[in-house]
């Protein structure tokens, strides 16, 4: 019997266990994040990046990223450092991420990274910025995303009210109550129409939280 230390492997089983290796590591970041260490999380997703980019270097050396290039897995990697970058605070960080990712034409929707980025445009106050990423990505959404397409239109009518800009605010909340209704949206709708001072928008909103 061959002793199967000594047995060549092929390059297609190589890069099976390094992509193996990568899900490792993304996997075990995530556990991290959920478990609560950022910092952990975040070399660990570092250490995801690393071993991904040996494999499509690999790939590319032996010729098969015709036939083994994973772009979903490449997407992830970069998507949840991203995240996790965010989470540490490093937000000049996280956006540089996500911007690199807008330019890879091999991403098929990149929505969900215009969602991120305008988070983090959010979270440094940098309202007006938030507010086109996340406008563009409600665009980008399938209509099958509908609660994340609510989340987003609540996250933009939030902006507003931060920016001073209640009327603009109203409206957008109005469309989250039309397009993915909740009490979230609809309590917001009720104070926004308070705080401008609309009584009959304040009613209707009201009966709309009601239904």
């Amino acid at each position: 019997m061959p002793d199967q230390a000594k047995i060549k492997k092929t390059p297609e089983a190589l890069a099976r266990e390094m992509e193996m290796a990568v899900n490792e590591a993304l996997e075990e970041s995530a556990g991290l994040v959920a478990r609560g260490n950022l910092t952990g999380a975040l070399e660990q997703g570092k250490e995801a990046i690393k071993k991904e980019r040996a494999l499509v270097r690999f790939l590319e050396e032996k010729e098969l990223t015709d036939t083994m290039l994973n772009t979903d897995l490449t997407f992830a990697v970069q998507f949840h450092l991203g995240d996790v970058l965010s989470r540490n605070g490093l937000l000049s960080e996280a956006l540089t991420v996500y911007q690199t990712m807008l330019k890879d034409k091999s991403f098929q929707s990149v929505a969900r990274v215009r969602v991120n980025m305008g988070n983090v445009h959010f979270e440094r106050g940098e309202y007006a910025k938030a507010i086109r990423m996340w406008r563009m990505a409600v665009d980008q959404l399938p209509n099958t995303s509908r609660e994340l397409r609510g989340q987003v239109q609540r996250n933009i009518a939030l902006a507003f009210v931060r920016a001073g800009q209640l009327g603009d605010a109203l409206q957008q909340f109005e469309q989250a109550m039309e397009h993915a209704p909740s009490h979230v949206a609809g309590y917001n709708l009720v104070v926004c129409a308070y705080a401008a001072g609309d009584r009959e928008r304040m009613k209707a909103a009201f009966q709309m939280l009601m239904q």
